[in-house]
């Protein structure tokens, strides 16, 4: 008897984890630069990045924009393509860039994505 109250208990609190959770519905996709964390290896800087999903739902195909800016002009622009974003889910990458992130702005942005 004990057993099948404490089986319950735990029933019925991994449901309510499971269904309390606050994930807004959609696609919430954002992106940040980790300027901070750059390793630079042979005059190239590798500045990490990390494209989050808060939604409720999955992404795919998402474009991410890079620029590298000294006050108004534009150095250097790019872009990567993350295949897949699960919900609530990450992807971690580097953008490679001869411009030193200590003298520059860098900024980056999401572009366009997909529903599945």
């Amino acid at each position: 008897m004990v057993s099948l109250v404490v089986v319950l208990g735990l029933v019925g609190l991994a449901l309510y984890e499971r269904f309390s959770a606050e994930v807004p519905p959609g696609v919430r996709v954002a992106v940040a630069l980790a300027t901070a964390d750059v390793e630079e290896r042979d005059g190239v800087y590798d500045v990490p990045f990390e494209v989050t999903n808060r939604g409720g739902e999955p992404a795919t195909d998402v474009t991410i924009h890079f620029a590298v800016r000294r006050g108004e002009l534009v150095l250097e622009e790019s872009e990567t393509v993350v295949r897949f974003l699960p919900i609530s889910g990450a992807a971690a990458g580097a953008l490679p860039t001869s411009f030193d992130p200590a003298a520059h702005d860098f900024t980056a942005r999401v572009g366009t994505f997909l529903e599945p």
